[in-house]
């Protein structure tokens, strides 16, 4: 098979997907979802501009260990005292 690519097509039609009506934010709106979960924000343009350059989603996963625990879940709170560094 050395030298042969093989592709998987896949078709959405058959599959039962729940549709996504979750609408996008701005990156104003990113900055108050931080603000709003307990995070710190000294800059907000320059954390506006930090979100339109990394996005919210890969930041997130570097976000986890500020979030608050319990029992072993993550919840959507940040622990007291996280503020918005820009050392990335």
């Amino acid at each position: 098979m050395s030298g042969r690519k093989r592709y998987l097509c896949i078709t959405l039609d058959n599959l039962d997907m729940e549709r996504y009506d979750k609408p996008p934010l701005t990156y104003t709106e990113q900055v108050e979802l931080l603000k709003s979960r307990g995070m710190t924000v000294p800059d907000e343009k320059r954390t506006e501009r930090l979100l339109a350059n990394i996005s919210y989603y890969r930041l997130s996963a570097y976000m986890l260990p500020y979030k608050q625990n319990e029992n072993g879940t993550i919840l959507d709170a940040f622990k007291k005292g996280n503020n918005m560094g820009y050392d990335i």
